[in-house]
Parts: structure tokens; sequence; C-alpha cells
């Protein structure tokens, strides 16, 4: 288990749990300052992400390289949301959107 402090937006600071056991994909919990469980994060692949994400991301970042990798977040109240990651040159993007295809915020 490992524990580290981050900002995401939305929310701010948050604290993050990565869980890893044996064989199994690592897990990673989001709480906020005040221990409230926010969200649980796992890592996916871009292929394997809804239509209406790729399509916004398609639309909207034509010039940006996107990464192979994603995460899925599950938040406290079983809505899902993904981070997207982008380059660009030396100009990283991080995406958060519903599922939906709908932009939360960019890092």
């Amino acid at each position: 288990m490992h524990a580290e402090y981050d900002t995401l937006c939305p929310e701010g600071a948050v604290k993050e749990v990565m869980i890893v056991t044996g064989t199994s994909a690592p897990l990673k919990l989001v709480f906020d300052a005040n221990d409230l469980f926010l969200m649980q994060a796992s890592r996916v692949g871009y292929s394997t992400l809804p239509q209406a994400v790729k399509d916004s991301v398609t639309a909207n970042y034509v010039t940006f390289q996107v990464s192979g990798k994603a995460e899925k977040l599950t938040l406290a109240d079983n809505a899902v949301q993904y981070f997207v990651y982008l380059r660009l040159n030396n100009d990283r993007l991080k995406l958060r959107m519903t599922e939906t295809g709908i932009m939360v915020c960019v890092q």
C-alpha cells in the first residue's frame, strides 16, 4: 500500500492510496482533505473507453497525441468518469470526462 497527496480538479487537495494485491491491477482510492471517500480509480486502455469519450477527444483535441492509457473513475455516488492523457510536443493535458464525453475539467 502506498499513499500520497495530489491535487485534482475540481476537488482540490486529495489523498490517494494505491493498493496492489498479488497479480491484480493496482487500485487507487481517493479521499478529500477530511478523509471522505471521493472515488476509486483503475488503469484502463484508451481503446476501451466509451465511444462518446473518444469522439469528444478527437473532435476537440485534433493536434494532440492520445496516450494509450487512461483511468476509469468510479465516484462515491457510482457515477463513472475518465482521465484521458494527451500530449502535444512538451505540453501535457489530463482531461476529466463523463462517460458521455462531457468535459469536467482539464489539468
